[in-house]
């Protein structure tokens, strides 16, 4: 019987999955698993299939640990060129808009809060002062309500719009 890493294991299932982090465990589904309900382990399934030519479900379905850590790995490479392209696709997209949208692209995709990158975005462009919660909510990846809750929503934010007018 071969030895597998858990570890390794489902660290691939999930970068295949697009699972971030590691989830509650649980015991349930396919061989009493940790991590994975039946439903998990056919979409990843379906995964490898799409990825890896010149396989079945039976193959991923009946393969041992170290077969299926294979088809796994075989299933990221195909995919990685993938995230290549979107990243040379993103730089792109920032080249053709020019230096002051991809000042606020490096903004939107800091580590600060909320409201914090809505004032460095509005102090590059103060028209976007008029923009609603729920266009701020899909650029910053918060929810509209969170957006409300600032203070600079709440307060500066209408400061700026009262002596924009």
């Amino acid at each position: 019987m071969e030895l597998i890493d858990p570890v390794v294991y489902y660290r691939l299932a999930f970068q295949l999955l697009e699972i971030k982090g590691l989830p509650a465990p649980r015991t349930f589904g396919f061989q009493n698993d940790t991590y994975f309900d039946d439903e998990e382990w056919q979409q990843l399934c379906n995964v490898i299939l799409k990825h890896v030519p010149g396989i079945s479900a039976a193959d991923w379905w009946n393969g041992t640990e170290g077969q299926r850590v294979a088809l796994m790995k075989d299933a990221l490479a195909a995919v990685k060129p993938q995230n290549r392209m979107t990243k040379v696709t993103s730089t792109a997209v920032e080249v053709l808009l020019g230096e002051e949208s991809h000042k606020i692209l490096t903004i939107v995709h800091s580590k600060k809060s909320a409201d914090d990158r809505m004032r460095e975005i509005c102090g590059i462009d103060r028209a976007k002062l008029g923009w609603n919660s729920i266009i701020w909510a899909k650029l910053l990846g918060v929810t509209d309500g969170g957006i409300r809750q600032t203070h600079f929503w709440k307060v500066d934010r209408k400061k700026a719009i009262e002596e924009n007018n």
